[in-house]
């Protein structure tokens, strides 16, 4: 079947023929951000013009692996399955990327997109970078990163420190953390969902956005996705109904754990929240991935041109 796309090819590897092409999605945000529902729209574009789509998803990992912990031990609960798991599930995550990379060369595609389904602390990053950038891998892999944040109406900021996401993203992502049902890991009353929003969110304070940072670090584009639908106005209105709940809160939030009693004031006066926080809706997504794509293909289309131009000289 041929792809529906009749684009022109990238025509990439002039410069060295068995040199793979992978571009490699990173996505920056807070959990229940709207991930997997991007992941559906971005895939079907990138599989309509032909390309390879995979997605590396975290918590199926930790999962897997928490259910052979509960599976020798019946005794074990699920959030001591989850505590313990960490360590070994970050070190199956790296090795599966590697193997994604690796078996790139089995398919005879121009390219292969692979999706990081999965919640990044900022400390992570340029770890996550450094890896893909490691020499073993520059002569036989043609990698480019593109880092995916948030599009916000504004960043949230207070009392000096500034946050990536605005009061509107924080608090869908609270919502959605709430509601969904039958998440692999995430799982647990109101306050145990709020404490895995919270423990993102203040990792990221004075975290630096800008296209130059994420440059400096060793990725090579920034894209930005609308997981939400925001407004000037809503954002105000929000502010003004949480923002004192929220910054008492946020004070004595260290790492999972924060003062119970202001987390519950804060839960309480986010369910009195009147404002509705809409979801994006799906020209939105698909503008956006559309777009996203485009510039991403760039980066290939670049090469090529330079490729071409040492052949000429």
């Amino acid at each position: 079947m041929q792809p529906k796309d009749s684009s022109k090819p990238l025509q990439t590897n002039l410069s060295n023929p068995k040199r793979k092409n992978i571009l490699v999605m990173i996505p920056i945000g807070l959990p229940a951000m709207g991930k997997t529902s991007y992941i559906k729209h971005f895939s079907e574009i990138i599989k309509e013009k032909g390309f390879g789509f995979h997605v590396l998803c975290s918590d199926e990992i930790r999962k897997k692996i928490m259910d052979a912990v509960q599976a020798k031990d019946p005794k074990i609960c699920h959030q001591e399955a989850y505590d313990t798991t960490g360590q070994e599930a970050e070190a199956k995550f790296f090795e599966n990327l590697e193997d994604s990379i690796v078996s790139s060369h089995t398919h005879n595609r121009e390219l292969e997109v692979i999706f990081l389904d999965k919640n990044h602390p900022p400390e992570e990053i340029k770890r996550l970078i450094d890896f893909l950038h490691e020499d073993r891998f520059k002569q036989d892999y043609n990698i480019k990163i593109v880092m995916i944040r948030p599009s916000c109406v504004t960043n949230y900021c207070i009392e000096g420190n500034s946050y990536p996401f605005s009061l509107s993203l924080l608090l869908k992502c609270l919502r959605r953390a709430i509601d969904r049902k039958n998440h692999d890991t995430l799982i647990g009353d109101n306050m145990k969902m709020l404490s895995v929003i919270f423990f993102f969110f203040k990792a990221y304070t004075n975290f630096g956005t800008k296209s130059s940072h994420f440059e400096s670090i060793g990725a090579d584009l920034v894209v930005k996705v609308p997981f939400t639908d925001e407004d000037e106005a809503t954002e105000k209105n929000l502010h003004d109904q949480i923002a004192k709940k929220l910054n008492e809160a946020l004070e004595y939030v260290q790492g999972f754990e924060g003062d119970p009693k202001r987390n519950q004031e804060f839960l309480d006066a986010f369910e009195k929240i009147e404002e509705q926080i809409n979801d994006p809706d799906e020209d939105m997504i698909n503008r956006a991935s559309k777009k996203n794509i485009e510039r991403s293909l760039e980066l290939f289309k670049k090469d090529s041109v330079s490729a071409g131009e040492g052949h000429k000289s």
